[in-house]
Order: C-alpha cells, then structure tokens, then sequence
C-alpha cells in the first residue's frame, strides 16, 4: 500500500499524542488507512467520521481508546516520542515518500523541543549544513567535513545508522503499511 498524503505512521501518531499534539486531518487520515490495511476498533470507525472543525479533547480521548483497542505499546518520556518522530520522518524518506529536504526540515524544526534526543542533533547541523553549501561553495561551518559532492553519502549514511539503531520494533503489526 502506498502512503496516503500526508498519512502518519501508527508509532507517529502516539508519540504526538504523549507530546499533546493532535491533529485532525492527520489523526483521520491515519484511522482510514488503518481500516484499510484491516484493523477493526469501534474507535478507530470513530475516528474515521470526525469532521472539522475537531475537538481536540475528543480526538485524545477517541486516541486514547484506540490505542487501547489496538494494543498500541507505550511510551514512556518525551524523549522516546521524538525519537519515533524522527524515525518516522527518515522512514518516510526511505520509502521515497519526501525528498531529503522535507525530512531534514522536519527533523530540524523538532529539534527545538526540550527532550529531542542528542543524537539526533546532527539532522540538524545537517540540514545547516546544505543550506551552508549553497551559501558558501565548498565550506561548510555547520559541518565541515562536507562538501557538494559527499553531502548526499553523509546524510544517507546518518539516516542508516539511525534507522538501524531505532528500529521500533516493538510497532511491527500495528502499522498500517
């Protein structure tokens, strides 16, 4: 199955909600790929049906009931929500569902949360980085082994090691795609 615009992933949508982030359009899009990939909740039939304008207490109850439903593992801190954020954006990226500037701009504007994971920092001086090349040339402060033509191997192999490193394993079954 292909990614519906704009669809997250399941271990997505729980870690915004640990980080008391719903949104709408997102949270029903999600619901409905569900149903279609063949998980069955009353709430997750629920969810489907909601229309704008949302009622974001609802939505985090209406969640809430799902993940129970569907068996959703927990998770525990701030810090470990950002983490499968950050998976999910490079997971994304690997199915060629955004080019590498959407999944660098992604993982940077999270990168001003409170608990955002140290290692996931160097998205960020990354993502700097580019932007550095096409100011500078060949120099780039942000990152200055990187240059125009290893800038692209260096950002691939940061998203392997993440992707190798945070798995999220415990998600397999409950996703959708």
């Amino acid at each position: 199955m292909s990614a519906p615009e704009g669809t997250p992933y399941t271990a997505e949508v729980f870690a915004e909600l640990v980080l008391n982030r719903v949104a709408g359009p997102q949270v029903v899009a999600w619901a409905e790929a569900m149903l279609l990939a063949g998980f069955d909740s009353d709430n997750l039939i629920i969810l489907v049906g909601e229309v704008p304008p949302y009622n974001e207490f609802e939505l985090k109850e209406l969640l809430q009931r799902t993940g129970r439903e569907l068996e959703v593992p927990p998770i525990s801190s701030d810090k470990e929500a950002l983490e499968i954020l950050v998976t999910c954006h490079i997971r994304r990226h690997a199915k060629g569902w955004t080019s590498r500037a959407q999944t660098l701009a992604a993982i940077s504007r999270l990168a001003n949360e409170e608990e955002f994971p140290p290692d996931a920092l160097d998205f960020y001086f990354l993502d700097c980085a580019v932007e550095d090349l096409k100011s500078f040339g060949n120099f780039a402060p942000h990152w200055p082994e990187a240059n125009p033509s290893n800038i692209d191997d260096i950002i691939r192999g940061k998203f392997d090691t993440w992707l190798t490193a945070h798995p999220l394993e415990k998600w397999r079954g409950r996703e959708w795609v």
